[in-house]
């Protein structure tokens, strides 16, 4: 809110960020954004924040129970809130990979809040052989429903950029 650029990563299986003035050169913070947790938190990755209406940012990231691919490899989406940006409260499981079609895989999530308040997360799934990037709706931000399809098979890793009144999906 000041116009520095807060960056959150991955390092050693926790979330963790880096600030910067011009978006261009970053400094690490001190801290952990989100540290690992038991079972399918055990390793977190892949942040994705939104900015909430009482002034307080969600991130939603990936939760494994491994980081090793293939049988046994569970991920799913979990959500944190925070006030500052640096200090994060766990919400909990967001979207349970094992009860849909997503075959245990619900993993590299990025979200849009939408113009009428609902939040719609794009992840990689497992419901076609390879992945592909498949979406989840929310009216509150906590409880999402799959919805049907895969919008992009045989892709991994979604990333949406807003260009003027659109969202770009690469």
């Amino acid at each position: 809110k000041d116009g520095r650029v807060r960056l959150y990563y991955c390092k050693n299986e926790e979330i963790v960020s880096a600030i910067s003035k011009d978006g261009l050169t970053f400094a690490k913070e001190q801290g952990v954004r989100i540290s690992p947790g038991t079972e399918f938190e055990a390793h977190v990755c892949d942040p994705t924040i939104i900015d909430l209406p009482n002034g307080k940012i969600r991130m939603y990231y990936k939760g494994a129970n491994t980081m090793k691919p293939g049988p046994g490899s569970i991920h799913k989406i979990y959500s944190a809130v925070s006030s500052d940006g640096l200090t994060f409260q766990k919400e909990g499981l967001r979207f349970d990979s094992e009860n849909e079609e997503d075959k245990g895989w619900a993993s590299v999530p990025d979200a849009i809040a939408l113009p009428d308040g609902r939040v719609r997360i794009y992840y990689v799934t497992n419901a076609e052989v390879p992945h592909g990037i498949a979406s989840a709706i929310s009216s509150d931000g906590l409880n999402f429903v799959r919805e049907p399809g895969v919008r992009v098979p045989k892709l991994v890793d979604p990333a949406l950029v807003k260009m003027g009144d659109r969202y770009v999906l690469f």
